[in-house]
């Protein structure tokens, strides 16, 4: 995998590297604990399930991810949501058995249509632009956690500035109902800005982060309702936008939305209260 690693940067095409068994953990700390093995010394492609979100990021973001086994490579292309579940189905590319094939068990990868078995997964790699520096988990880690406490200090403010309407749940109560879901991926802040409209946005927040100033590429960690998913309607109800050129040990907040209330400038100006209709993801794919 050196090779490989080799390869893409004289590609000019500098690639994320992971090892499963060894996959960041995101530390948030309403998430799962870790995995660990049920066996010590078994590898980690038996029992590693961080390798799903860690693919998920990128897919969602536009960029393929390539694995390796022990013998063999091949490169994740896509995901789909199986009706009604939260089970996801990954799609490969096989330059030997061909594309668009359905991975059935990432944890014991046999080819449904062959019976051929591709053995336990090792690594991953993933090429990425040049100005898209910070990794996901550091993202999402500062995004949820920056998200739940935003939530929870703004649900009591809605009435007072207007916004109340119907009861709003924070974030808090989403998670007690296992009903939260952070969806993160990476987008250039020119298609951000563009899809705005398209998603449901409100013109007034649809203003402010036009005329706002995003580098390059911004890292989105949208807060996502599963029970509005699952029934198939907008359901983004926030998001918070990670300057990817930040150092992982101390990323850095471009801007946060939640219930309505929208922060250009977090931790530095109080927030303006502006539509709290859920959106639709910006995300690459469908939910």
């Amino acid at each position: 995998m050196v090779q490989l690693s080799d390869l893409f940067r004289n590609l000019d095409l500098p690639a994320e590297f992971y090892l499963l068994g060894q996959l960041p953990p995101t530390r948030i700390p309403w998430q799962p604990p870790d995995p660990v093995p049920a066996n010590e010394g078994d590898p980690g492609g038996l029992w590693d399930t961080r390798v799903i979100a860690v693919m998920c990021r990128y897919l969602t973001s536009g960029y393929p991810v390539l694995v390796g086994t022990t013998d063999h490579a091949f490169v994740i292309c896509g995901w789909e949501r199986q009706p009604n579940s939260n089970m996801i189905t990954f799609i490969r590319h096989d330059d030997q058995r061909g594309p668009y094939l359905p991975v059935g068990n990432v944890f014991d990868d046999i080819d449904p249509a062959t019976g051929y078995r591709y053995g336990p997964w090792r690594t991953l790699h993933v090429p990425l632009p040049s100005k898209l520096w910070l990794p996901p988990e550091p993202a999402e880690r500062i995004g949820g956690i920056a998200l739940e406490a935003a939530s929870t200090a703004v649900v009591p403010l809605l009435s007072v500035v207007g916004e109340g309407g119907a009861a709003v749940e924070d974030l808090a109560s989403l998670i007690a109902s296992n009903r939260l879901a952070l969806r993160t991926y990476a987008v250039s802040s020119n298609r951000f800005k563009a899809n705005l409209a398209e998603r449901g946005f409100d013109e007034a927040t649809i203003s402010r982060y036009r005329l706002a100033r995003f580098p390059r590429f911004v890292w989105v960690v949208e807060a996502v309702d599963r029970e509005l998913r699952h029934r198939g309607q907008p359901a983004v109800i926030g998001e918070a936008l990670v300057d990817p050129t930040s150092s992982e040990h101390d990323p850095q907040l471009l801007a946060l939305r939640i219930h309505g209330a929208l922060w250009l400038k977090p931790g530095a100006s109080p927030p303006v209260f502006l539509g709290s209709t859920p959106v639709t993801s910006g995300g690459i794919g469908l939910m």
